[in-house]
């Protein structure tokens, strides 16, 4: 398990830059408010889309300040084709805010037709604003998925389902899309700008369950392997702004502040905030007791100093680690020597990145993990440490089958 010594340790060298930068951090802060106006983007709920879901992606538009005259504004999304076909729309394109207001909300569906093969990061663009100056405060991405589908049962599986069901634990209505919500609960008050807000949040969506393949006679294993827990879209936004979207610490373009190793990394595997990247949760070893059907779904992860600790054991499946695994496994020096320095850009090492079974923050927001399978649902409830945390993220997880 990883030390407090080394948490606080690391903490400690981020606060010390966080005071270096302050200064120039409010500086600016009131320069753009006086001066500057931008737009800034955001998910409500979920940054990705299903090619053939029903649901929407909504997307709330706020400005910095708002203006003394009516602003018109038009959008386009980019990077949305398949086949020279256009597999999702923007409802309203153009909007207009009125003087004295700054938030508006942008919609994206799919026209459903079921052309995209894998995971795909397009994006929406300012194309004409009628203020002169007024721009996107940084480039918005979201993702589209393929429809999730059911890979057929084995034979094997198959048996094994039957098997359980004659013990009394019938998991047939958990394998396929099984619609799940879940409530998100986060501290605030962490060392960046970004992660200084409390908010309680609702993501709504659906997990590809099945069995897993670790599953035997007697210990029935589920495996989650699309959008595991319902936070898959949440995860990825939380990792980006720890790491590509973080202009304050983990890419400060101040060459006196910054961290050299992430921007070497970067380089390297040609990461960017705008690169097409795909990223999938997946979650294996959710354990169910035939005699009275507790689940266990806690494992051990190892941090980037090979230090042990106790967590949910998501694993990630995202293309920019991907390739730079693929440099670390060659021995290439520069991805070597900056991996370990704060360049890693494998998820796990920004989010879900502690201890969840000790209280390490001290102050409420630590909470007992939980769950629990009945007739007609299967809840779950944990919590989840990320770099510059001031507390632990809960989630509360209901799948209704």
């Amino acid at each position: 398990m990883k030390s407090n010594f080394t948490k606080r340790h690391l903490s400690f060298l981020a606060f010390l830059s966080l005071i270096v930068f302050s200064c120039a951090k409010d500086d600016n802060v009131n320069a753009q408010y006086i001066g500057e106006n931008k737009i800034s983007l955001s998910a409500i709920s979920s940054s990705t889309l299903i090619d053939n879901d029903q649901n929407e992606l909504l997307i709330d538009l706020i400005l910095v300040k708002s203006e003394d005259q009516p602003i018109s504004l038009e959008f386009a999304l980019v990077d949305h084709l398949v086949n020279q076909t256009e597999i999702i729309y923007l409802e309203h394109a153009k909007i207009t805010l009125e003087a004295g207001t700054k938030t508006a909300q942008l919609k994206i569906k799919s026209h459903n037709l079921h052309l995209l093969k894998e995971n795909t990061s397009m994006g929406i663009v300012l194309t004409h604003s009628s203020l002169e100056g007024l721009k996107l405060d940084k480039p918005f991405r979201f993702n589209v998925k393929p429809a999730a589908t059911m890979e057929s049962l084995t034979a094997e599986q198959l048996a094994l389902l039957d098997h359980y069901k004659t013990q009394g634990l019938d998991l047939y209505p958990l394998m396929g899309a099984i619609e799940v919500t879940t409530r998100v609960y986060f501290p605030g008050e962490g060392s960046i700008d970004f992660l200084t807000q409390k908010y309680e949040r609702t993501l709504t969506g659906k997990t590809m369950i099945s069995l897993s393949d670790k599953a035997t006679k007697d210990k029935p294993i589920l495996s989650m392997t699309q959008n595991a827990m319902g936070i898959e879209s949440y995860l990825y936004e939380l990792f980006r702004n720890l790491t590509i979207l973080d202009t304050q610490y983990w890419l400060n373009p101040d060459p006196e502040i910054a961290q050299p190793a992430p921007r070497n990394i970067i380089d390297l595997i040609q990461l960017s905030a705008n690169s097409n990247e795909n990223f999938d949760l997946l979650l294996d070893d959710i354990e169910i007791s035939l005699n009275d059907k507790k689940v266990s779904f806690i494992g051990e992860l190892t941090n980037i100093f090979d230090d042990t600790y106790a967590a949910v054991p998501f694993k990630y499946s995202y293309t920019a680690w991907d390739r730079l695994k693929v440099l670390i496994d060659q021995g290439n020096q520069i991805a070597l020597e900056n991996y370990q320095q704060g360049g890693s850009v494998y998820p796990g090492h920004h989010i879900n990145s502690d201890d969840i079974l000790t209280d390490n923050y001290q102050n409420s927001t630590w909470k007992a993990t939980t769950a629990n399978l009945d007739a007609d649902q299967l809840r779950f409830s944990f919590i989840m440490d990320h770099n510059h945390a001031a507390g632990y993220i809960r989630f509360d997880v209901t799948y209704r089958f």
